[in-house]
């Protein structure tokens, strides 16, 4: 994971992660933009952001 991103704390799923506007649909691989789902961002944990790296 990059060092320049800032780790947030989320109650709801108990993990750190970070905010983004878009995300990949885990079995499409399609991007999703927050924005047609009436969100302003996604919560990525960091297990998640872990596994993109990897591929």
């Amino acid at each position: 994971m990059k060092n320049n991103q800032n780790l947030k704390w989320s109650e709801r799923h108990q993990c750190y992660g970070i905010f983004r506007a878009w995300r990949k649909h885990p079995k499409t691989q399609q991007i999703l933009w927050a924005r047609t789902y009436g969100k302003k961002a996604w919560f990525i944990p960091v297990t998640e952001l872990e596994q993109e790296q990897a591929n």
